[in-house]
């Protein structure tokens, strides 16, 4: 009740080097950088691994008897695990783009109907098997931060989520799911096929009880294949099920749910935007201040506005649907004023150009 997948080389892993120093110079420096709360939490994370299959130990005899295709991973204490690249990922090909539905046909069709459901497949990659030369091309060493001993070796078993095929491969395996089960649940295999994006599964059905039915079958065929589902959400409620059969009872309410990007309220079935304006710096990707309010416009807009941040701002406004455009196209002909008047990208607009886009901007904070 699983699937195993070879991966997709680009080369003959038996050119991959042993690279086994340059990771235990790569552990010990993870070691010596870790703080002593950082170091609880990345132990738990590996056991976490090892706990739930996507890892295991490899004992002393299979470290002699292996012979075949070797290579050891760096893991490194970083926030976004898609940051860190290896060599591992230019040895592999990505995938052909048609694995994705398209986005706003899924969208649409989470408004189309009156009940909306929303879920996702819980460690989606991590669902699917890898072959055992896969495992062992994703060697890595730990040794619980006891710097006084060798290392362990371990593998990865599982598809892993920072590999480049990794998207490909498990949205492939949901495919394969619903081709397998198609004649027995016909409507799940065309909601696996048509409504899922990568992790994501977004539809919408009649009735209250038609999602609940549909949720139902579709969570026993992904089971049957090795995945999971981690919990339901349909509209007119505001607390998420784990069993779609089920109300649910000791899960948190929410109030706000992200489906896709966009921000959904499911007890009212609304969905709604927040336009924000935000000038400071960044961090890890995350605006280190509070967006400005109306109150706080225009004193708190930047003394130089250029040609970047108003870009930056205006931009940033996630609408796949369009239903902004009332309010994105006029920023967008102050912008396209800018091209007009052939401004450098950090050169200061003009008086009259700053207030207009100030005033737009301040009717939709």
């Amino acid at each position: 009740q699983c699937w195993i997948t070879k991966y997709p080389w680009l080369i003959d892993p038996n050119c991959l080097p042993n690279d086994y120093s340059n990771e235990y110079a790569t552990l010990c420096s993870t070691e010596r950088t870790l703080s002593k709360d950082e170091t609880k939490v990345y132990n738990e994370q590996i056991q976490d691994m090892v706990q739930c299959g996507v890892a295991r130990q490899l004992s002393h005899q299979e470290l002699k008897d292996w012979t075949r295709p070797k290579f050891y991973l760096s893991h490194l204490a970083v926030s976004n695990p898609k940051s860190a690249s290896n060599l591992i990922n230019t040895s592999l090909a990505k995938g052909p783009d048609r694995y994705l539905n398209n986005l706003l046909g899924i969208i649409l069709r989470w408004r189309e109907n009156y009940t909306a459901i929303q879920a996702d497949i819980r460690k989606m990659h991590n669902s699917v098997f890898i072959e055992e030369v896969e495992q062992h091309c994703h060697r890595f060493l730990w040794r619980d931060l006891e710097t006084d001993r060798q290392p362990d070796e371990y593998i990865i078993t599982r598809v892993n989520m920072g590999d480049r095929p990794a998207a490909a491969i498990s949205t492939e395996a949901i495919y394969m799911t619903a081709k397998l089960f198609e004649g027995m649940y016909p409507r799940v295999a065309e909601l696996l096929r048509s409504s899922t994006y990568v992790d994501d599964i977004v539809d919408s059905v009649s009735d209250l009880k038609a999602a609940e039915d549909l949720a139902k079958d579709t969570a026993a065929v992904l089971a049957r294949a090795g995945f999971k589902v981690k919990s339901w959400l349909f509209s007119s409620e505001s607390i998420p099920r784990v069993d779609p059969s089920q109300p649910a009872s000791d899960t948190k309410e929410t109030s706000v749910s992200k489906v896709l990007g966009i921000s959904w309220k499911p007890q009212s079935d609304k969905i709604f935007f927040k336009p924000s304006l935000n000038f400071s710096k960044k961090r890890r990707g995350v605006y280190t201040e509070e967006g400005l309010t109306q109150e706080s416009i225009p004193a708190s807009i930047p003394e130089k506005l250029t040609r970047r941040k108003v870009l930056e701002q205006t931009m940033k406004i996630y609408d796949p649907m369009g239903i902004l455009s009332p309010f994105t196209l006029q920023a967008k002909c102050l912008l396209r004023e800018t091209w007009t008047l052939k401004l450098g990208w950090d050169e200061e607009l003009s008086s009259d150009l700053r207030s207009k886009w100030i005033s737009d901007r301040k009717s939709v904070v």
